[in-house]
């Protein structure tokens, strides 16, 4: 699929097929819509949303993460992402800046991965057998979600190596355990009972 010079697109029916963008700014509606394929953003401002009443539109693939950042802005508003190859990632960041806000995402690794960029999260419910990962020093805010799945902290993360310094609850809220999972609510860090979270070399 191609989207062309930046702008503003509306889909009109489902796509399929991988999408890198490079520049510009790019403001993606899915319409109730489904994309199958992987989106690359490589220094380009890209905001996706779907103004569907019932929210039926749907990113995903079969073959790869269903996005990549590696550079750039990604926003994404009460979409639903469902990664379906195994080994790969609702959202993964190599870098950039990343702003998920109220969003479905499933995978069969990584709801979302944080790998070197900057990612906040507001709401939404991630699940994959890790709902949540951050990797090579990087971490990821959270301002309300559900975790239904790990957090994970993958073995070249030496700087953020606790749940609370890899998964910051953000200010008013804490993260409390929640059976298979996490979920980050309203209220103080004080009185949050936190555990552990997993590690591993990935």
């Amino acid at each position: 699929e191609d989207f062309g010079a930046a702008g503003d697109y509306t889909l009109a029916d489902d796509i399929t097929g991988e999408v890198v963008l490079s520049e510009g700014t790019y403001k993606i509606d899915l319409a109730g819509y489904e994309w199958k394929g992987t989106l690359k953003i490589q220094g380009a401002d890209v905001t996706i949303t779907d103004s569907d009443s019932n929210k039926y539109g749907l990113m995903t693939s079969d073959d790869n993460d269903v996005i990549i950042i590696e550079s750039g802005k990604l926003t994404t508003t009460e979409i639903t992402i469902a990664g379906n190859a195994g080994g790969c990632d609702g959202i993964f960041a190599k870098g950039g800046e990343i702003v998920i806000n109220n969003c479905t995402i499933s995978a069969l690794s990584s709801a979302i991965q944080n790998k070197g960029g900057t990612m906040t999260v507001n709401g939404g419910t991630y699940t994959a057998p890790n709902g949540m990962k951050v990797n090579n020093n990087s971490f990821i805010t959270v301002n309300g979600a559900i975790v239904e799945g790990d957090l994970n902290i993958g073995g070249d993360n030496t700087t953020y190596t606790t749940v609370d310094t890899a998964f910051v609850a953000g200010e008013g809220f804490k993260m409390e355990t929640i059976p298979g999972g996490y979920s980050f609510v309203e209220g103080s860090s004080d009185d949050a009972g936190n555990d552990d979270a997993g590690n591993d070399d990935a």
